[in-house]
C-alpha cells in the first residue's frame, strides 16, 4: 500500500468506513481494494474512496470552485429538464 499507510492501518481505516466508500458509500465495481484519497499537494491522506469518487475529484484536480461549478450546472440542468 502506498502513500506511507502501512496495511494494518489501511484496515482500521477500512473497519472504520464499514468498508465503504467515504463518499457514496458504495465498491469499487470490480472487488479491488478502496483507494487511498490523498491532497497532492501536501501528500496528507484523507479517506478511501471507491475508484469512481476517487478519479471524479482527481479530474477536478481537488479545486472545490470548478466542482462547485459543475454542481451548479447539473442542478441547472436537472430543473431544466423537469416537466
Amino acid at each position: 500500500i502506498t502513500y506511507k499507510l502501512s496495511a494494518d492501518a489501511y484496515e482500521e481505516m477500512y473497519k472504520r468506513q464499514n468498508g465503504v466508500c467515504f463518499i457514496c458509500k458504495g465498491l469499487n465495481v470490480n472487488g479491488d481494494k478502496l483507494c487511498i484519497d490523498h491532497n497532492h499537494k501536501t501528500g496528507e491522506i484523507r479517506k478511501l474512496l471507491c475508484r469512481k469518487c476517487n478519479m471524479s475529484i482527481g479530474s477536478f484536480g481537488d479545486d472545490i470552485e470548478l466542482m462547485e461549478k459543475a454542481i451548479n450546472y447539473l442542478k441547472f440542468y436537472a430543473k431544466a429538464s423537469k416537466p
